[in-house]
C-alpha cells in the first residue's frame, strides 16, 4: 500500500527543481537554526516566562495536539497566551481578534509571533521544520480532502510557510460570530492551496527565502506590506542563484576552458608566459563582464531550454561587448597598472578576440545544450538502421505552416519518446527532396500506400488547410484505404479557434466568456 512517505519520495524524484541533497541541507539548516536560536533566545525566554507567570496564573508553555509528518500526532510547544481555565480549552480551535480567552500579555505575544518561538524545540527533536506547511489540529485535519492530506503530511510541518506569511493577520480576518465557518470555508481552503503550491516549488533556497521574508515582516515598519505568493514560492535568493549565480559560474568555466585551449594553441608558435593566475583572472573578468551585459539586456530572464534561435543575436552582442571591454581593461591594466616590481606586456589582442569567440561558442552551447543534444540524437537515430528507431512511426501530409506546428508538437518531451516522424508527403513539385525541420519530403500523396507499407507507418497526421474540397476528399480517400489511425490537424485547429472571439467592450467580453464556459463544459 502506498504511504505518504512513498508519495513524498515520488514527488521528490519527479520534480526537476529538487535535488537529492535538498532534504539533507534542509534538515541541517533545521538543526543548526534551532540550536542557535534556542541558545541565543534562552535569556529572552527566561524574561518571557517571568512575564507570563506575573501576568496570569498557569503554566508558561502550552502544548497542543497537532498532526505531523505521516499523520503522526505530536505536541506543539508555544508560550501560553490564554487564561488557564476550562473555557479556554473548551472553546473553538481557532481564535479571532478580541477573543476573551486571550490574556493581556498573550495578545502581544500573538501579535509579535513570539508565542511561536518555543517551537524551535519541536524542530530540534524532529517533529517540525523551520519551513513547511503549518501543522493543524487533528480534529480539523480530518476534514481535509484525502489528496490534500497525503500531500501536506508527506513532509514535516513548519514554524513558518508562505501561507503563514500571507495570513499573518489571520485573527483580524475572522469574525467572532461565524468563527469556524469563516475559517473552514474562506481561509483554510486558500491556505491549503498555497501550501500545496509551495511544496511543488520547494527547494532549500526557497525555504531560506521564506525564512528571511518571515523575519522581515515581523519588523514594525514593513509588517503590513502586501506580499505576492509567487514572491514567496520563488524569492530573491532563489532567483539570484538560478538566473545569475548559476550562469555566472558556468560562464566562468566556459571562459576558462576557452582561454586555456586558445592559449595552449598560441604557445605552440609564440611565447606566452603570463602564468595561471593571470589566465584565471582574465577568465573571471570574462564571466563578470558577460554576466553584467546579460543582466543589462535582460538575458537572465530567458528560459534557455525553450529559447528560440533568434536569442543568439543579443547573446552574441553581449559577448562582443565583453570582448571589447576586456581589450580596454587589458590595455589599461598591463600598460598603466601597478608593476609589482616587473611589467608584463599587454595581453595579445588576437588572443583576447579568439578566446572570446571560443568562449562565446561555449556560452551558446551551455544554453542550447538540450536542443543541440536532441538534434545530434535525432540525426544519429536517422543514420542508424530504420528498425532501430523507437516510437510509433508518423507520416505527415503537407509541408506547409501547419506541418511545422505538427513537427514542433510531436517532438516535445514525452511525445518525442512515443512518436517518430519519418517523413512528409506533399504534391508541390518544388518541395520534393527538400527537408523541413530535419524531416524529409518522401513523395506525393499518391505514394502514401507504398510509404505506409515500406516504412511501417502507424499514424498519419493530415496538416493541409488551404486546399479545395475535391483535393482534400481525394487525399482522405487514399488515407482511408491504408487503414492507419489518422489525425486531422486543421480540424483540431479550427475547433480550437472557434472558441476565440474579439470583444468590443467589457459587457460583450462577459457574454463571450460565459458562452465559452458552457461550450467547454
Amino acid at each position: 500500500m502506498e504511504t505518504v512517505v512513498d508519495r513524498e519520495q515520488e514527488n521528490i524524484g519527479k520534480s526537476n527543481n529538487k535535488l537529492n541533497i535538498d532534504p539533507f541541507l534542509r534538515r541541517s539548516l533545521d538543526i543548526m537554526g534551532s540550536v542557535t536560536g534556542l541558545i541565543l533566545l534562552l535569556p529572552f525566554f527566561f524574561v518571557i516566562a517571568i512575564a507570563i507567570k506575573r501576568d496570569t496564573p498557569g503554566p508558561v508553555f502550552y502544548r497542543g495536539r497537532r498532526t505531523g509528518k505521516g499523520g503522526k500526532e505530536f505536541g506543539i510547544l508555544k508560550f501560553r497566551t490564554m487564561y488557564e481555565s476550562p473555557a479556554s480549552y473548551a472553546g473553538p480551535k481557532v481564535t479571532a481578534a478580541g477573543d476573551n480567552r486571550i490574556t493581556p500579555l498573550g495578545k502581544w505575544l500573538r501579535d509579535s509571533k513570539v508565542n511561536e518561538l518555543p517551537q524551535l524545540w519541536n524542530v530540534l527533536i524532529g517533529n517540525m521544520a523551520l519551513v513547511g506547511p503549518r501543522p493543524e489540529d487533528p480534529d480539523l485535519e480530518k476534514a481535509w480532502p484525502k489528496e490534500v492530506r497525503d500531500e501536506l503530511l508527506s513532509v514535516r510541518p513548519g514554524i513558518t510557510s508562505p501561507a503563514t506569511v500571507l495570513y499573518r493577520g489571520e485573527e483580524e480576518l475572522l469574525s467572532a460570530h461565524s468563527l469556524m465557518d469563516d475559517y473552514l470555508h474562506k481561509i483554510l481552503p486558500d491556505k491549503l492551496r498555497i501550501d500545496r503550491m509551495y511544496l511543488k516549488n520547494r527547494t532549500f533556497l526557497t525555504d531560506i527565502d521564506v525564512l528571511l521574508m518571515t523575519v522581515a515582516l515581523l519588523l514594525p515598519y514593513i509588517k503590513h506590506v502586501e506580499v505576492s505568493p509567487t514572491f514567496l514560492y520563488w524569492g530573491p535568493l532563489s532567483r539570484f542563484t538560478s538566473r545569475l549565480l548559476n550562469w555566472f559560474l558556468i560562464d566562468v568555466c566556459s571562459a576558462t576552458i576557452a582561454l586555456g585551449v586558445v592559449g595552449f594553441i598560441w604557445r605552440l608558435d609564440f611565447p606566452l608566459n603570463y602564468g595561471v593566475l593571470v589566465y584565471f583572472l582574465v577568465a573571471l573578468g570574462t564571466g563578470i563582464c558577460f554576466s553584467f551585459f546579460n543582466y543589462l539586456f535582460g538575458l537572465q530572464r530567458i528560459e534557455w531550454r525553450r529559447a528560440s534561435a533568434s536569442e543568439v543575436i543579443p547573446l552574441a552582442f553581449s559577448a562582443s561587448l565583453t570582448i571589447f571591454l576586456l581589450e580596454i581593461l587589458s590595455y589599461a591594466v598591463f600598460q598603466y597598472g601597478p608593476t609589482f616590481g616587473f611589467k608584463l606586456p599587454k595581453f595579445p589582442s588576437t588572443l583576447i578576440i579568439t578566446g572570446g569567440m571560443v568562449a562565446f561558442i561555449g556560452f551558446m552551447l551551455t544554453r542550447y545544450k538540450e536542443r543541440v543534444l536532441t538534434g545530434i540524437a535525432s540525426r544519429w537515430l536517422k543514420m542508424r538502421n530504420k528498425s532501430l528507431i523507437i516510437g510509433e512511426r508518423v507520416l505527415l501530409i503537407g509541408a506547409g505552416v501547419n506541418s511545422q506546428f505538427a513537427i514542433w508538437l510531436l517532438t516535445r518531451d514525452e511525445m518525442l519518446k512515443a512518436l517518430n516522424i519519418v517523413g512528409i508527403v506533399d504534391d508541390d513539385p518544388r518541395k520534393q527532396g527538400m527537408t523541413f525541420e530535419q524531416v524529409p519530403v518522401l513523395g506525393v500523396t499518391n505514394d502514401i500506400p507504398k510509404l505506409v507499407k515500406d516504412l511501417n507507418i502507424g499514424l498519419i497526421v493530415y496538416t493541409i488547410s488551404n486546399i479545395n474540397h475535391s483535393d482534400r476528399s481525394h487525399i482522405l480517400d487514399i488515407c482511408k484505404k491504408v487503414n492507419v489511425p489518422m489525425v486531422l490537424l486543421p480540424d483540431v485547429m479550427e475547433d480550437l479557434l472557434s472558441h476565440f472571439k474579439v470583444a468590443q467592450n467589457p459587457l460583450e467580453a462577459d457574454t463571450i466568456l460565459e458562452e465559452l464556459t458552457h461550450s467547454v463544459s
